[in-house]
């Protein structure tokens, strides 16, 4: 609440803080009223948020498969495995843009064709499949404990998303982590950036955001990074409820204490590595 009252006092705009922020917490101070310019802003945000949960979807499509061949173990079931299967799609999706990069086909017309036929996929499983994702997050009886955590987790992601729909200043964000994909896609292929000191830290999820730019840009890539917060709080969720599943609200509890811990909601906000690291962290 403090970064909604600070924004509305015009505090932001004398720190450190983005201007962004302040315009998009009060629209008006730049396009009086709900004019052209405004629906416009916020229909780019809404569709970036969109079209990253159709990634997601088509992850958990290409994950199930891969889960499938890995033979899972029986316990495994539900929302739980359904967190497992979109993670393993979207380690699918970095080692194919890894080896897209190795075979210089870093191009637009690919990353949206690769899109389409993801999607196709994920059309496919939803038609066909009569398990929903979401469906076990669901309580059997009524809980306060429940409906208390998931309504606080969902304001703590609608405050944070102002801040992630921001333009990218995060420093390490610049220099390597949307850097050196900038500095890949220049050159069409994976390759040596003789100039960047930092090329050499790169991982699997930064094939994501090579993904990301050639689809959109930096904000994009930003909310492709909160994404897998999102995912790893449902993993935290759907594990400890897992643990202990008499108490079905307990994953819930755990899941509000990761979710609204400061740091986690700061590291959420640029187009890093902590969130996919935490997750896969979290799963193994």
């Amino acid at each position: 609440w403090a970064w909604l009252l600070w924004g509305r006092s015009g505090y932001l705009d004398r720190g450190w803080s983005p201007r962004m922020l302040n315009e998009m917490l009060e629209p008006s101070q730049y396009a009086p009223g709900l004019s052209l310019q405004t629906l416009i802003l916020w229909a780019g945000y809404a569709a970036r948020i969109l079209l990253v949960g159709g990634i997601f979807l088509s992850a958990r499509a290409v994950g199930r498969r891969a889960l499938a061949v890995l033979r899972p173990p029986e316990d495994l079931s539900g929302t739980h495995r359904a967190v497992w299967e979109t993670a393993l799609g979207l380690g699918t999706f970095c080692v194919l843009w890894m080896l897209l990069g190795v075979l210089g086909l870093y191009r637009v017309w690919i990353a949206w064709l690769v899109l389409a036929a993801a999607l196709a996929l994920a059309a496919w499983d939803w038609r066909h499949d009569s398990v929903r994702v979401g469906a076990g997050l669901a309580p059997a009886r009524r809980s306060f404990v429940i409906w208390a955590c998931g309504l606080t987790l969902l304001a703590s992601l609608l405050l944070n998303a102002l801040t992630i729909l921001c333009p990218e200043g995060y420093y390490d964000t610049l220099v390597y982590h949307l850097g050196v994909p900038r500095a890949y896609l220049l050159s069409g292929r994976l390759g040596e950036v003789p100039f960047n000191a930092h090329q050499h830290t790169m991982g699997y999820w930064h094939m994501m955001y090579v993904w990301g730019l050639l689809l959109w840009d930096e904000v994009f890539c930003k909310v492709l990074h909160a994404g897998a917060g999102v995912l790893l709080v449902a993993a935290v969720v759907t594990g400890a409820g897992s643990l202990a599943p008499s108490s079905r609200g307990a994953g819930w509890v755990a899941g509000l204490l990761l979710g609204t811990a400061p740091v986690v909601c700061l590291s959420g906000w640029p187009a890093a590595a902590e969130m996919p690291t935490a997750l896969f962290g979290a799963l193994c």
